[in-house]
């Protein structure tokens, strides 16, 4: 019962927002007739429906839909969105807390600090665990590993003075970067709808 309240109050939630969207003019009313926008709708109610995902969870995927679905959205823009919609369906909380926390260091990571010329890899595990506090470099470990795989960090090459990075934007990817951004553009976007109708 309990589970069910929640998935109903989730998919009430996500109709008024996009609801909200569309008559602020950011989403087409027919959206779902444009490339990929049935699809999207279809594939984020059943995720809401079937796994109930936890609030980050959800907020990256409804930033994918929307980068998907918004107004202005040229074709190649919209095929790249629904290609980072289809990796965010791949990434749990952890990964993407890890993302999130990239992101925000990505103009200042090194800044003032001489990193080693050997083992950057450590030296960025290190860092990203002390900006997120959690006090665990395991996690940071396992949390880098599928964004790594997808291409949205840059991968950690072995030589023989150990691991290194490539350390420009913290590790982020031009695709991690274009991922990052869709999640900004949505809540701003999203706080803009909300001011305008009162926060209601």
């Amino acid at each position: 019962m309990v589970q069910a309240m929640l998935k109903g109050r989730l998919l009430e939630q996500w109709s008024k927002e996009v609801k909200k969207f569309q008559e602020a003019g950011r989403i087409q009313n027919d959206f779902a007739d444009k490339r990929y926008g049935f699809q999207t709708w279809v594939e984020l109610m059943r995720i809401i429906d079937e796994e109930s995902p936890d609030a980050d969870r959800l907020e990256v995927l409804k930033a994918m839909f929307f980068a998907v679905n918004k107004v202005g959205t040229a074709d190649g823009e919209r095929i790249k969105a629904y290609q980072l919609w289809q990796i965010a369906k791949n990434l749990n909380s952890g990964e993407l807390l890890l993302l999130k926390t990239v992101f925000e260091c990505k103009d200042t990571y090194g800044d003032g600090v001489d990193t080693p010329t050997k083992n950057k890899y450590l030296y960025w595990r290190t860092s990203m665990c002390n900006v997120i506090s959690h006090g665990s470099e395991g996690l940071i470990e396992l949390h880098q590993k599928k964004p790594t795989e997808l291409g949205l960090l840059t991968p950690k090459t072995p030589n023989l003075m150990g691991e290194i990075i490539d350390i420009r934007n913290a590790r982020l990817s031009d695709l991690g970067l274009a991922f990052c951004a869709n999640i900004e553009t949505y809540n701003v976007e999203l706080q803009g709808v909300s001011v305008e109708d009162g926060g209601n």
